[in-house]
């Protein structure tokens, strides 16, 4: 796939089925569910979020994609690092490493996250923690976007 091809995938509307066929082709190892999985919350941030599919990586490490549709009163625009922390307690680093989020609101924009963490031991044999920059890696896409940095 092309980026430009990518580009104006991602510059259209949100459609599960789209992002899911998109999700395959990027990762090949990529398990759709049948159907998706509800996620129970109790943020008030998000009305709904469902488990759509896992993502098998090297090193046996898995990343889960989630679709969030969010409250009337979030704004997309500007609440990158409150809707990262929402998907992020997802990582547990024993199933999931990570997470891959599509945040949909009633707008046709949408958001597009990843989110990682990892623990591991250092070279003294203290454990430390990485994640990803909580403002990076996340993307506003849809119509009203030129989506060229995200493709």
């Amino acid at each position: 796939m092309t980026r430009d091809a990518l580009q104006t995938i991602l510059q259209q509307p949100y459609e599960r089925v789209r992002w899911l066929g998109l999700m395959r082709h990027v990762f090949p190892a990529t398990e759709v569910f049948a159907t998706a999985q509800p996620v129970a919350t109790t943020d008030t941030g998000a009305q709904s979020i469902a488990h759509l599919a896992r993502v098998s990586l090297d090193g046996g490490k898995r990343i889960a994609v989630l679709e969030v549709r969010v409250a009337e009163r979030i704004d997309l625009l500007r609440n990158r690092v409150g809707l990262r922390n929402l998907v992020a307690r997802f990582i547990d680093q024993a199933e999931f490493h990570g997470v891959l989020a599509i945040f949909i609101s009633a707008d046709s924009d949408y958001r597009f996250t990843f989110a990682s963490r990892v623990s591991e031991f250092d070279t003294e044999g203290n454990l430390t923690q990485k994640e990803t920059a909580t403002r990076r890696y996340t993307y506003i896409l849809g119509p009203n976007e030129s989506c060229r940095t995200a493709a």
